[in-house]
This record gives structure tokens, C-alpha cells and sequence, in this order.
């Protein structure tokens, strides 16, 4: 069923080329993708690993993300079919589920490299549109992408001699551990993952790509393209660089810092809605990062917790403002009065803007809790401090918004949502609000999945 669903998805996708007709697509991709989700679940409880055609491993970590990532494609069909941008995303969506199946049940560099590749290449095409200043964002992520695979395959390659099948496991020996050789090839490949994970210092582009990008592609690009590298940082960190972590951890602790600073401080000089959220989500990275510098006994499970808590709320947040832009509603004194307008957009917008900034009870403050509790376990106090200031830091930014859409300053004409919005977005503050209430399913899963991966690492 699983691998089923998988080729459907990759048939719908070529056949949509010769028959154009959105209806049957959309109705094929989503009972694909109903169909990769329940598949998923049932293999994720059933707890087995199964090696599948030699190169994918099929077990707990790779299942848990399959069924986000599909969960998450499913909410971008529905609104790339509401904005009337569904031909590009049907043409690519068996490609990008692919690749990022790809990804996540790598059992090789080669793997992971080539799922990368699966899920950046259609992406640029899904950028462009026939608005002229998507052709820019188009062009900046193809460069971008195709920096990074040259990074991660430089990385790779001076990993070869001592592991000439490129496995992600079993070639890290004793005494490697302090080796320069090592340590530069694990940064080479964090540089490449770092593009689609916008860590800075190759996050520079990103606030281009997503405001140029057509109008569904900034809820992708930040809830699935960002969860899928941080993924595969992941599982690298994990099953090829675990005996390392000590050193690796120095490198996360820096780059974590300089991200969340680097997001806060210009996200607050912005005065267009969907850049302040842009910059943000370059803050988010960093908070994520946070997780990742903690050691892998304690971080793991927390980081992907919040990889998951942050997708769904970045895939809410940017389908409101990407349907108010469509409306002409860019920057802070547009939204003055939004309220008026339509309460379910601003009391929706609000709700993920909370849980962004880490105000409880939302899935958002649980993810920050979990991420700075693991931080702090593993002797990291003053990045948590750092973390913690620059929470405070977001929530003035954030708060403008909010100020800005409840204020009286002017009325605003009733704003009709269509369903597809409303749908997507009631989905999101769904899992946004009880999840934050009762997160222990979600806590649950991502450690079940965090153990798994360790376990794999443990295998010879």
C-alpha cells in the first residue's frame, strides 16, 4: 500500500501533463496521499526496520515523517487548487513525495543526496509562475540548491576513502573522532543542508525566494522544504557523525546563535507582513538548531517536536498572508484594522503568531519547552538564555502585528475566505492548539522515532 500510494502519486503527476483536468488530480493526489498516511501509521506502530530494494530503510523515523510530510502535501494541494496554482504543484507532487521518502529512509549518502535533489529540483519549478517576479525567486532558489548539492557532495566525497560504499553507518572508526578531515566534511554538508534548512550564513537569499515565490510555495518552503533538511541533518548527525557529537555540538551552538539573532534582528526593521514572518521563520531554524546542539540522548526527540510543531503553524501563518497579499494587504498599516474585516484571518493569524512566539498553551510554547529543556540537560545554560531573550525579542515584532490588525484606526471591508483557506488553515490551528494542550501523542511518537533512528545508528 505504501509503495503503491507512492507510484500513483508519480503517475497522476505524469499523466496530468496530457490531460490538464484539475478535478481528477486533485482527487487522485489527495486519496494518494490518504492512502501514504494510513499506510505510514500502520508501519510506524507496527514497529518493524526492513531494508526495501537495498537502498531505503523503512522503519519508525522514516514513517513518522512520511506521515507529516503527507499530511502537509495533502494542506498544499488544497491550496495551490484554492489559489488557482494547481497545475504546476500536480505536475511535481509525486517527484517532491519522493524525494523527501527519499530522504528520510536513506540508508546512504547517495540517498540523501539524490532525494535532495528530487525535492529541490521541482520546487524551483513550483516557484515559478506567470507573475513575472516569481521568474527571480525561481532563478535565486535554483542557485541556491544547486550550491548545496555541490557542498554536501564535496562533503561526501572526503568521506569516500574511508567508507567507499558511502553508508550513512559503520565507517566512523575509533580515533576519528578529533580528525580535522571529519569535522570539515560534517560542515560541508551541514552548508548544503543549510540553504533549504535557512540556517544562516546561507539563509541570505531566502527572504527573496519566499516573497517572490508563487502564492502556496512560502507555506511549503518553510513547513516542508525547511523540515526535510533539518531531517536529514538529522539522521547525518546521528548515524554517520554520533561518535563526534561533542565537536559537532560546537559548530550547532554557533550557528544556532547567529541564526535566531540574525532572524529577530532584521525581522524587526520590516514593515511588510510576509517579511517579518520570513525573517521569523530564520529564527525558528535557529531555535531548532537549539535542539541540535544538545547532545542526541537528550536533543532529538525534542528537535523533531518542534520541527512538526513549527511546520504546521508556518503552513497557517503564510496561507493567510499570502491570500491577504493577493488582496493588496502587504504591510503593517494595511492589516490596520483587519479585524474589522475578517475576525477568523486575524484571531487565526494571531493564534500562530502566540505559538511562534512561544506563549502557552500552544504547540509552539511546548516545542520551545521541550527543545531549551533538553538544551539545558546537555550543560548548554547560556544558549538557552540566548534563546530564551530572543523569544522576548520576537514577541514585539509579533505583537505590532496583532496591535495592528485589532486597532481602530480604520474599518476594513468584509473579507470573503474561500473554503480551501479556511480549510487549510482550520487544520493547522487544529493541530496548533490541541496538540499544545495535549501534546503527550506527538511527544510520544517523536521519541519513538528519535529511537529508532539511535537504534539504526547502533546497527553494524
Amino acid at each position: 500500500m505504501f509503495f503503491a500510494a507512492l507510484f500513483v502519486l508519480l503517475c497522476s503527476s505524469v499523466a496530468h501533463l496530457l490531460h490538464k483536468n484539475r478535478k481528477i488530480s486533485f482527487a487522485i493526489n489527495l486519496l494518494a496521499l490518504a492512502i501514504l498516511i494510513i499506510s505510514s501509521l500502520v508501519l510506524f506502530s507496527g514497529g518493524t526496520a526492513q531494508q526495501v530494494f537495498g537502498f531505503f530503510e523503512i522503519y519508525q523515523f522514516s514513517t513518522f515523517f512520511m506521515v507529516v510530510a503527507a499530511s502537509l502535501l495533502a494542506l498544499m494541494g488544497i491550496l495551490a487548487y484554492g489559489f488557482n496554482n494547481y497545475d504546476s504543484f500536480a505536475t511535481l507532487i509525486g517527484f517532491i513525495a519522493l524525494g523527501i521518502f527519499a530522504v528520510v529512509s536513506a540508508n546512504s549518502f547517495i540517498t540523501i543526496i539524490l532525494g535532495i535533489e528530487l525535492l529541490a529540483v521541482p520546487t524551483s519549478f513550483m516557484i515559478f509562475s506567470k507573475e513575472e517576479h516569481t521568474a527571480e525567486a525561481a532563478v535565486k532558489f535554483f542557485i541556491m540548491s544547486s550550491a548545496a548539492i555541490a557542498m554536501i557532495a564535496f562533503g561526501v566525497a572526503m568521506i569516500y576513502p574511508y567508507s567507499p560504499f558511502l553508508s550513512l553507518t559503520g565507517w566512523f572508526g575509533t580515533g576519528m573522532q578529533q580528525s580535522y578531515t571529519v569535522l570539515l566534511s560534517f560542515v560541508l554538508i551541514l552548508c548544503g543542508l543549510s540553504f533549504e534548512a535557512a540556517l544562516l550564513p546561507f539563509n541570505l537569499w531566502i527572504a527573496d525566494v519566499y516573497q517572490g515565490s508563487s502564492k502556496q510555495m512560502p507555506s511549503m518552503l518553510s513547513g516542508i522544504n525547511m523540515m526535510i533538511a533539518f531531517a536529514a541533518i538529522i539522521e547525518i548527525m546521528v548515524l554517520s557523525f554520533g561518535a563526534a557529537s561533542a565537536l559537532i555540538s560546537r559548530v550547532l551552538v554557533l550557528v544556532s546563535a547567529v541564526t535566531m539573532l540574525f532572524g529577530n534582528l532584521v525581522a524587526l526593521k520590516q514593515k511588510n507582513v510576509k517579511r517579518i514572518l520570513i525573517y521569523s521563520s530564520l529564527a525558528q531554524a535557529g531555535y531548532i538548531a537549539v535542539g541540535l546542539a544538545s547532545s542526541p540522548s537528550f536533543g532529538i526527540d525534542a528537535t523533531i517536536f518542534y520541527m512538526v510543531a513549527y511546520a504546521f503553524t508556518a503552513v497557517g501563518a503564510f496561507a493567510i498572508v499570502s491570500y491577504l497579499e493577493e488582496k493588496g494587504r502587504n504591510t503593517l498599516s494595511d492589516y490596520s484594522g483587519l479585524s474589522s474585516g475578517s475576525l477568523f484571518l486575524s484571531a487565526a493569524l494571531t493564534i500562530f503568531m502566540l505559538s511562534m512566539a512561544g506563549i502557552p498553551p500552544l504547540i509552539g510554547f511546548v516545542g520551545k519547552y521541550v527543545v531549551f529543556t533538553g538544551a539545558s540537560s546537555s550543560a548548554l545554560i547560556l544558549l538557552v538564555a540566548f534563546a530564551v531573550i530572543n523569544s522576548f525579542i520576537s514577541i514585539y515584532y509579533y505583537g505590532k502585528i496583532i496591535l495592528e490588525m485589532f486597532s481602530n484606526k480604520r474599518k476594513v471591508i468584509r473579507i470573503t475566505v474561500p473554503p480551501s483557506i479556511v480549510l487549510v488553515v482550520c487544520a493547522c490551528l487544529l493541530v496548533v492548539i490541541l496538540l499544545g494542550i495535549y501534546p503527550q501523542p506527538l511527544l510520544s511518537a517523536s521519541y519513538s522515532a528519535a529511537k529508532a533512528l539511535s537504534s539504526m545508528a547502533m546497527v553494524p
